[in-house]
C-alpha cells in the first residue's frame, strides 16, 4: 500500500525539474522520480 509523505522542495528547484520532465518527454510524475532517486540512493548505501 502507498503511503502519503509530504516533501517540500524548493520553488526554483521543482519548476526546473518540472521543465526538464516535460523537455525530456518523460511521463514521470515528481513522486514517481523522487521514488527512484531514493532507490538508487539506498541501493548505492548497500
Amino acid at each position: 500500500m502507498n503511503e502519503k509523505t509530504t516533501v517540500y522542495i524548493e520553488p526554483d528547484l521543482k519548476e526546473e525539474v518540472k521543465i526538464r520532465l516535460i523537455r525530456e518527454k518523460d511521463n514521470k510524475s515528481l513522486s514517481a522520480l523522487i521514488n527512484e532517486l531514493l532507490g538508487e540512493w539506498i541501493k548505492d548505501l548497500k
